[in-house]
């Protein structure tokens, strides 16, 4: 779904149309701002959500060829690598108290679903970091409740260090049931439907779906999991489900 479709229910605090040209103007005018912020892809019209405590500063290291490289997994970093800034258009969603940054882009998380946002919840900015128990947890589903994503963290601090107590297993357990569990689909043919020509194709694999596409794994199994067409044409269904 195209952003300014959401722009009925808010209004961006400041935007940068061509974030290549306007990168001077935008990095001197959000100087020591703190906020959230969304690159949109005008080609793709796919987008990412992020936020700072310092937009200027942070907003800077995605103009850093080094920065874009040093992470292989981020799908942002690889979509401006690919189409260029100039391509791009950065929205400030709005400008916020630093303490108040994670609730506001768990917000924005939720009511704009960023497809290049690989986990779907907010973190600190401030160094905080959950346990890798949380983190693998999290990251294999769709929670979006900020308080149940605190049990969650909660309880893996808890056993830090243990074997992990019946309670977090229990949550574990219904939390990765069906399409949230990461092995949900393997070994499984993926149909393609391409909805603007009306043609459909049958993948082997989601690896092959991703390779078709140039994008990843974990793209793909987020259109097929969230029942989200991709690039707004692309629909992927699994097509032998056992339950």
């Amino acid at each position: 779904m195209k952003l300014f479709t959401y722009f009925n229910l808010f209004i961006p605090k400041y935007i940068y149309l061509n974030s290549l040209t306007e990168k001077p103007e935008m990095l001197k005018e959000l100087k020591s701002i703190s906020g959230i912020y969304l690159w949109y892809n005008n080609t793709s019209q796919n987008y990412y959500i992020g936020s700072a405590i310092d937009l200027s500063n942070r907003l800077a290291r995605y103009y850093r060829p080094s920065e874009l490289t040093r992470v292989n997994s981020s799908l942002i970093h690889k979509a401006l690598l690919t189409h260029g800034h100039d391509k791009f258009t950065i929205y400030i969603l709005e400008t916020c108290n630093s303490k108040d940054l994670v609730v506001r882009e768990q917000y924005y998380f939720n009511l704009l679903t960023p497809i290049y946002n690989i986990l779907k919840f907010a973190s600190s900015s401030k160094g905080y970091s959950h346990t890798e128990q949380a983190r693998r947890v999290i990251s294999q589903t769709k929670i979006q409740d900020p308080k149940l994503i605190d049990r969650i963290i909660a309880l893996a601090k808890i056993n830090t260090g243990k074997k992990h107590s019946e309670e977090f297993k229990k949550l574990r357990s219904e939390l990765t049931k069906g399409h949230n569990n990461p092995n949900f689909g393997k070994g499984n043919s993926v149909i393609e439907l391409d909805t603007l020509n009306n043609i459909s194709t049958t993948y082997s694999s989601v690896t092959n779906v991703a390779k078709a596409h140039n994008t990843t794994r974990s793209v793909i199994r987020y259109c097929i999991n969230n029942k989200s067409v991709y690039k707004s044409r692309y629909d992927f269904r699994y097509t032998n489900i056992n339950s």
